[in-house]
């Protein structure tokens, strides 16, 4: 840990700062690249079509056809096995899955830090009606 203490920072408060060695085959760009966007679900299309179409990009309606390929496991839902808790977690995670790759695809994506924090929907609105 490093304390920087900084001349032109006249706050009793100092800044520090970290490192750290993360032993699970994550690498610093990968936590760092994780935080660097957040999901834009205000601007997001959730809406849901009939028809699937090459332009239709819909969170709901792209979730709804991954989600159509899982296959429902019933024996382990029964637990009807010695042990069910494998065969749920792979359908968990199937089901993760499917929500995480039409979020990606329906969802668009913003840097984290690029709106202020006074900004608010309203202004949004304001430039949208502004000439």
């Amino acid at each position: 840990m490093k304390i920087h203490d900084d001349g032109d920072n006249l706050s009793d408060h100092l800044a520090t700062s970290c490192n750290f060695v993360l032993h699970n085959g994550t690498t610093h760009n990968d936590v760092t690249s994780a935080r660097v966007t957040k999901l834009q679900w205000d601007k997001a299309d959730t809406t849901s079509s009939r028809h699937i179409t090459p332009t239709t990009t819909g969170y709901e309606t792209l979730l709804n056809q991954l989600l159509s390929n899982v296959t429902l496991p019933i024996d382990a839902l029964l637990c009807s096995k010695h042990d069910c808790s494998k065969d749920l977690e792979s359908y968990y995670g199937m089901i993760k899955n499917c929500i995480s790759v039409a979020s990606s695809a329906s969802v668009p994506l913003m840097k984290i830090g690029v709106q202020k924090h006074w900004w608010t929907p309203d202004l949004d609105e304001l430039i949208q009606k502004s000439p």
